[in-house]
């Protein structure tokens, strides 16, 4: 009888230093991310829940709809179900959509990215630019299908629209996310670039909305995931690839150096291609004037008000940790306090 009480005392003291253990483990984790990212969390606070966590979801892109007051999320399934689009309404309800293809088979592009305009809705996929009905996305339906493919000649990580025109820009990793040749360039600063943004005007009278061909280039850094734009014209970056600290990067648009280049060459997909000569932006280290070290995982980004909300994977199934430390909320993050 003593040595069953003496060996349930052991065991219960093994499960107490392990849940000790754990606990300190967690707070640890914690506070390593708070110290790390102190300057991040002394002007951001958390705006809302992140969408998706618990439900398989992936987040990747974000988008803002002032007239409808409303945000846009999409994202991959990491069950390898369909993609997603949730729309998160100002009163706190949330619908998602399914994406489908042309054809009615699930649509399980990686929707890095997402914007809007006129009666359509931008998603980034493998080809180009995916087009989707912003009436259906909007309406709950349960599904809706993929209209088209816009070529972007790039390929696309992220996208934004802005005063008019459709931005889509591309990831670069070295030896897991290549780019093509035409996208590597050394800027006037002496930066090594290798991912191009193309620039195409917005239309409202043509059926999609995105004009036939890139007006301009700007050339970016590395691991970018992500853009969004301040009233005063002000370019903010997000860069971010694994458990590595994010990095919001700051551009001042007066500082902004550019030139032309001539834009042609052979896409991915064997399609030649020659648009002329074109203007080129340089958002390289000559215009950077701030960066912002932010939780790991940043993707895309919404300007609001003075703020930038990021959207973040880190708490998604695929990798949990952010469960952890911030990732289960989106955080606004307040680019001129103190």
């Amino acid at each position: 009888m003593k040595m069953k009480k003496k060996l349930l005392k052991i065991i219960g003291a093994i499960v107490i230093g392990i849940v000790l253990l754990t606990v300190l483990v967690l707070l640890g984790f914690k506070l390593v991310d708070y110290v790390r990212h102190h300057d991040f969390y002394a002007n951001a606070k958390p705006a809302f829940a992140m969408p998706g966590v618990g439900d398989d979801f992936v987040q990747q892109g974000f988008d803002y709809i002032p007239e409808e007051g409303i945000f846009l999320a999409a994202g991959y399934m990491n069950d390898g179900t369909a993609s997603r689009v949730y729309v998160l309404y100002p009163d706190g309800t949330i619908t998602y959509t399914a994406l489908k293809k042309a054809d009615g088979s699930d649509y399980k592009g990686h929707t890095g990215g997402i914007a809007h305009f006129g009666h359509s809705i931008y998603i980034t996929g493998s080809d180009g630019i995916d087009v989707f009905s912003y009436d259906e996305i909007l309406s709950g339906t349960e599904s809706t299908k993929m209209l088209t493919t816009v070529a972007t000649f790039n390929d696309p990580a992220y996208c934004y629209v802005q005063n008019g025109y459709l931005l889509s820009g591309a990831f670069y990793r070295e030896g897991s996310h290549e780019t093509a040749a035409y996208e590597h360039m050394i800027t006037p600063a002496g930066d090594q670039h290798r991912s191009i943004i193309t620039v195409f005007k917005l239309e409202a009278w043509l059926v999609h909305g995105i004009g036939p061909t890139p007006v301009a280039v700007i050339s970016t850094p590395d691991h970018v995931q992500g853009m969004c734009i301040t009233e005063d014209g002000r370019v903010i970056l997000s860069t971010s690839y694994g458990l590595s600290t994010s990095k919001l990067m700051v551009y001042d648009p007066t500082k902004i150096a550019s030139s032309t280049v001539s834009f042609a060459g052979t896409t991915e997909g064997g399609e030649i291609f020659d648009f002329g000569t074109l203007p080129v932006y340089y958002l390289d280290s000559s215009s950077l004037v701030k960066i912002v070290k932010a939780p790991p995982m940043a993707e895309e980004m919404v300007w609001l008000e003075g703020k930038v909300y990021i959207l973040n994977e880190s708490a998604s199934s695929k990798y949990i940790f952010g469960n952890i430390t911030s990732g289960r909320k989106v955080y606004a993050y307040a680019l001129d306090e103190k």
